[in-house]
């Protein structure tokens, strides 16, 4: 008899052992379908919807950094977005946007492959589509991007190169090049639901790289790539962004760097440093109600330090100066925080905040962006909202035709606490701007 009471354990022990298993498994299924419904075709705000489609649309962020530890395929590396194939467009009737700067996306959804029939055939960036190759076809990620595409049916993982438009079937997330659907086994089936994961090259958002060749293409990312990239593609600027990505190169294949390189590397920081503060210098502002002024200054680094002077004149005959001098730095504040953006720009009038139908003059520094919206009326409703949530002003400005809401300003030490605080309150798509 007593022979049998370890039986009985076995079994009970097997028995909870599988149905542990089993819940544990429910759990991550259950995370996959609330990312998939989250990330793909639910509403974003303004009439945009999350998830690769046409019409207004807009990527969802990611929530954690990209694991691309032993996962094959194509080599992350900076690059300077393709001269095609970067533009809003239509097809069949429908129109799709270009997610311009996407430094964070992720999406559940279909994937499918495309191979014999269109090898050798140009891509939409113009380069010739290898079927053997690791790259990939998204309707709405700049040209190229990086990808980790992981197969939810066998775990399967392998990172692509986005360099051409589509799938325009059904409601298909990605189409995958043969090379690459051979990587996570899908070519028998042609189809399978992956989850995509952007792999940052601009910021560092994985898991396996960073120091100080990172912070050259941060430095470039957040200077750059904004300003000067989209709107000059002379050989010049080409070149010196190759430099910098031999730099990247070099440092993470041989571990160290020639002299040669870092010269080279150093010749293109100051390059595009000397090109931002033109670009920054030519910028001037206007206002309905005050005489403004803007001044800036390039120095041989890597930021600009401008003086924005505000002068407002009452009913009175009264004028009141306010003169606020910045210097902006273009690295993140923090190398080492993954998955956020950091957007660095000069707005085209002074910093103000309308929230009481009046201009009032705001300092420079960073703020938490949470909301945008066409109208003043929507982005007041938005911070009435939200205003008892936070301990931080919370102020509306209006920038390129739009009314964004922002907390701010932040000081530089509390930033990324505070984006971190209104994420967790439900604000997934904020992120930290420096003005």
């Amino acid at each position: 008899m007593n022979l049998s009471k370890p039986h009985l354990s076995a079994v009970a022990l097997a028995i909870f052992l599988s149905s542990g298993a089993l819940i544990l498994n429910g759990c991550q299924s259950t995370a996959v379908e609330q990312l998939a419904q989250q990330s793909h075709g639910a509403k974003a705000g303004d009439g945009y919807t999350y998830g690769t489609g046409p019409n207004k649309t807009k990527p969802y962020p990611q929530s954690e950094p990209v694991n691309i530890n032993d996962v094959g395929g194509a080599t992350p590396r900076f690059e300077a977005p393709s001269r095609g194939g970067n533009s809003d467009y239509k097809v069949l009737g429908q129109s799709y946007l270009v997610w311009t700067n996407c430094n964070s996306y992720q999406e559940v959804g279909t994937a499918s492959w495309y191979g014999p029939g269109f090898h050798g055939n140009k891509t939409s960036n113009g380069e010739l589509y290898d079927q053997k190759g690791y790259t990939a076809a998204h309707k709405n990620l700049p040209l190229p991007s990086y990808l980790k595409v992981t197969n939810l049916e066998n775990g399967r993982a392998v990172i692509v190169r986005v360099n051409d438009r589509g799938p325009f079937h059904g409601s298909r997330i990605i189409d995958l090049s043969e090379g690459a659907a051979k990587a996570i086994d899908m070519t028998k089936k042609g189809t399978a639901r992956v989850k995509l994961e952007l792999i940052n090259t601009r910021l560092n958002n994985t898991t396996t790289e960073g120091g100080s060749g990172q912070a050259v293409a941060q430095t470039v990312a957040a200077g750059v790539i904004g300003n000067i990239i989209e709107s000059n593609t002379t050989s010049t600027t080409r070149n010196n962004l190759q430099k910098l990505g031999d730099y990247l190169s070099e440092r993470k294949n041989n571990g160290e760097v020639s002299d040669s390189t870092k010269a080279a590397a150093i010749g293109a920081g100051l390059y595009f440093a000397g090109k931002i503060g033109s670009a920054l210098s030519e910028m001037s502002a206007e206002s309905n109600s005050s005489s403004n002024s803007t001044s800036l200054r390039s120095t041989p680094s890597s930021s600009v330090t401008r003086t924005v002077t505000t002068t407002t004149t009452t009913n009175d005959g009264t004028s009141t100066t306010q003169q606020v001098v910045d210097t902006t730095s273009f690295a993140p504040v923090n190398n080492n925080q993954a998955n956020y953006e950091v957007s660095y720009a000069t707005p085209t009038a002074p910093l103000a905040d309308v929230s009481s139908g009046k201009a009032v003059p705001l300092s420079s520094g960073a703020y938490v962006q949470l909301f945008s919206s066409s109208t003043l009326e929507g982005a007041t409703k938005f911070k009435n909202n939200i205003r008892n949530t936070t301990k931080y002003q919370v102020v509306i400005m209006p920038e390129d035709n739009l009314f964004r809401v922002r907390l701010g300003p932040v000081p530089e030490a509390d930033a990324y606490d505070a984006l971190e605080q209104m994420r967790a309150a439900g604000y997934v798509d904020a992120f930290i701007k420096h003005l």
